[in-house]
């Protein structure tokens, strides 16, 4: 009886250590958080892709707003500090960056830059991003008369 207990303790032993042996690195994406996370995945191979990562790039701009002129720009869409979130690069044609959270194919922005509050709200269809927002002086924040603007942009 001892013997047929060693002798399938052994057994057992050897499986575990031969199933090791053969289990293999499965390359992937292993952030949850993507949507294309394989759960499989043990190694990560820098792979994942994040709802926010449609709306990088370069964009050609037009922006129209109620007291300002009209006027053409270039705005860069970069990798914000988080999955959801991107840098609006060169945003309102000034030399400023505001962050941005990404929902979907939507995209929100409440930030202040330079005394100035930026807030509103857009979507992007088939490379094309626009965003409402309303601009206010900080010190008056809030406005009860913000300058209203939107930007259409093209992706390039």
């Amino acid at each position: 009886m001892k013997v047929k207990h060693l002798f399938l303790l052994g057994l057992a032993a050897a499986f575990s250590l031969l199933q090791t042996a053969c289990d293999k690195d499965v390359n992937g994406c292993t952030n949850s958080l993507a949507e294309n996370y394989d759960s499989d995945a043990t190694d990560d191979d820098g792979s994942c892709q994040f709802v926010r990562d449609q709306f990088l790039g370069t964009y050609a701009a037009s922006q129209t707003c109620v007291y300002e002129d009209d006027t053409t720009f270039t705005l860069v869409v970069s990798q914000g500090p988080s999955a959801n979130e991107v840098i609006l690069e060169n945003f309102y044609g000034w030399d400023i960056d505001l962050l941005a959270t990404v929902n979907g194919n939507n995209i929100n922005c409440n930030d202040t830059k330079q005394g100035v509050v930026f807030e509103g709200d857009g979507y992007l269809v088939n490379g094309e991003l626009t965003l409402d927002f309303e601009v206010c002086e900080a010190f008056y924040y809030p406005c009860s008369d913000p300058d209203y603007c939107t930007i259409k942009g093209i992706k390039q």
